[in-house]
């Protein structure tokens, strides 16, 4: 232990949820070491969409969406495929996801999420205080959009959940897109408008800036390729890929996609499967776009960012290692085009990233049942960066002996 009431902290993963969680730590007193195998912010941090999502308490798990999965394997424009090559392997998560879908188990979910989905803003906004990180983010909400009046009306009782677990929907005529986005196709006839949402300009900016603050702290990062977990007779030590070793009080995993090995090692058998996700980069402006809107029919965002527009969305189940799929981001671009006509025309840059999915949806944040030296922050699937700052918060509660503001057994690494 370092000085009285503090501790020397490891923080394994340098993506956002890392990042604001070893700031959070550091505000507490505590001594930090935030370590990676890569740069800050080069996971699935540096290509996500930008949403700070305050309706991102709906579970992935509704009812009939793996059927429907099946139906649209051959779909390009699916918004959720499954590579049938994989599917042996993805069998066990398979099964629990799909019994998360049953009613009462769903809305229990939903529930869970929302005990954190509805601290993520005021979160964020006590880590982005200050103007230098404040600069990331955009306030505008988030707007879906919909052609089919049926489809439109298919989702009324998704955001009236919303609406019921808290969060501000506001329902949008054609009249009130034409103001709202003048850019979007006149086709656009519905929507949905999520006002206490806000984006991210640029996610992987802010999680290198987020990073730099603790250095800038008195922090310090270290680059390790981790691979083995020791509990010792002080604390914990992790051993690196070369035989190097860092010690500390005490280490909290933030590896999202890459975790399930590391919780096996320290006592939890988590169901993780990586839930594959795509985006584009288009060079120039913004095409007018005053934030970011979604095309709730194909479920892909057009989010303005400070390197161009970010075309981003769909979920691809497939092995952790499988190639990537060139025709899911080409996919993208062509369904950008559909929403917004006048985006820009030259690509800049395709990405596949890795989500870590859990079959209810919830991140897993806690202790290790091995030792409460260990903690866990991962598993937040594709609202991660929504997430980052309460989760953050939550882990120093816990660091520190404070009561968290919700109830960690929803999240716990042994409910599975």
């Amino acid at each position: 232990m370092s000085e009285a009431g503090s501790e020397h902290v490891a923080v394994l993963g340098a993506g956002v949820v890392g990042a604001a969680t070893a700031l959070a730590l550091q505000k507490d007193g505590h001594t930090i070491t935030l370590i990676d195998r890569d740069e800050p912010g080069m996971g699935a941090s540096f290509g996500n969409a930008g949403f700070i999502h305050t309706g991102g308490n709906i579970p992935l798990a509704a009812q009939g969406i793996v059927r429907a999965a099946m139906k649209m394997m051959f779909d390009e424009e699916a918004p959720l495929v499954i590579r049938w090559r994989y599917l042996p392997g993805m069998l066990p998560w398979i099964r629990r996801f799909v019994k998360r879908g049953k009613p009462d188990v769903f809305m229990a979910d939903a529930h869970a999420l929302n005990a954190l989905t509805s601290r993520a803003v005021p979160a964020w906004k006590a880590l982005s205080s200050d103007s230098q990180t404040e600069r990331f983010f955009g306030a505008r909400g988030e707007l879906y959009l919909f052609r089919s009046r049926e489809k439109f009306e298919a989702t009324r009782s998704e955001f009236d959940l919303r609406r019921n677990l808290g969060v501000d929907v506001q329902e949008v005529s054609a009249d009130d897109i034409r103001q709202m986005e003048p850019a979007v196709t006149r086709e656009a006839q519905h929507g949905w408008y999520l006002a206490d949402s806000m984006y991210v300009k640029s996610p992987h900016q802010l999680t290198r800036h987020l990073a730099a603050r603790v250095i800038a702290n008195g922090g310090r990062l270290q680059k390790m390729d981790a691979r083995q977990i020791s509990i010792t007779g002080n604390g914990v030590q992790l051993t690196g890929a070369n035989g190097d070793t860092l010690d500390a009080d005490r280490l909290v995993i933030a590896t999202g996609a890459h975790s399930k090995s590391f919780a096996r090692q320290v006592g939890a058998r988590v169901p993780l499967h990586t839930l594959r996700g795509y985006h584009v980069m288009l060079a120039g402006d913004a095409a007018d776009l005053k934030g970011p809107v979604i095309d709730a029919e194909k479920k892909i965002g057009v989010v303005p960012m400070n390197e161009g527009i970010r075309v981003a969305g769909m979920i691809e189940m497939a092995g952790e290692h499988a190639k990537p799929n060139d025709k899911r981001a080409d996919v993208l671009l062509r369904l950008a085009r559909r929403l917004v006509p006048e985006i820009p025309d030259r690509l800049e840059s395709r990405w596949l990233g890795h989500r870590p999915g859990i079959p209810d949806s919830r991140p897993v944040i806690g202790k290790s049942p091995a030792s409460d030296r260990v903690l866990f922050a991962f598993g937040h699937g594709t609202i991660g960066l929504t997430l980052a700052a309460v989760t953050g918060q939550i882990v120093a509660d816990m660091v520190a002996g404070r009561e968290p503001p919700v109830d960690l057994s929803l999240f716990s690494p042994t409910r599975f």
